[in-house]
C-alpha cells in the first residue's frame, strides 16, 4: 500500500517557485500597498518573465517585513539585497518588467527558458 500523501497545491507551487529560482533570475520588490502598521513592507519575489510576484511567506512560513513605517527604507533594503544578488538597477527593471509585460506565445515559450548567467 502506498503510504505517500497526494501533492498539495501549495506543495506543487513551492517546488515550480523552487525550480525557476534555480533557473532564472529573481529580485526583491516591495509595493507600498503592501504594508502593515507595526511590522513594514511584505516582500515580494519577482522571477524574470514569470507573470506576477510572489509575496514572501505563507502557510507555516512568516512573511518578510522590510522598512518599517518607511517605504524608502525598505526600497534601499530591497535596492541593496539585489545588488547582493548581483543585480544592477536595470537588470531589475528587465526582471519587473518581464514579468508585468508577457508578449504572446514566443514570450510563453521564452519564459520556460532559463535566463541565469
Amino acid at each position: 500500500m502506498n503510504t505517500e500523501k497526494a501533492p498539495t497545491r501549495k506543495r506543487l507551487e513551492d517546488e515550480r517557485i523552487a525550480q525557476l529560482l534555480n533557473e532564472r533570475r529573481f529580485c526583491y520588490f516591495v509595493d507600498e500597498l503592501d504594508h502593515l502598521k507595526g511590522q513594514g513592507f511584505r516582500v515580494s519575489v519577482v522571477i524574470e518573465n514569470e507573470p506576477g510576484r510572489f509575496p514572501t511567506g505563507g502557510g507555516e512560513t512568516a512573511p518578510w517585513y522590510w522598512g518599517g513605517d518607511s517605504i524608502a527604507e525598505a526600497r534601499a533594503i530591497a535596492e541593496a539585497e539585489n545588488t547582493h544578488l548581483g543585480l544592477t538597477m536595470k537588470d531589475v527593471i528587465t526582471i519587473i518588467n518581464s514579468s508585468m509585460f508577457p508578449k504572446g506565445k514566443r514570450a510563453v515559450k521564452r519564459s520556460r527558458r532559463s535566463t541565469k548567467r
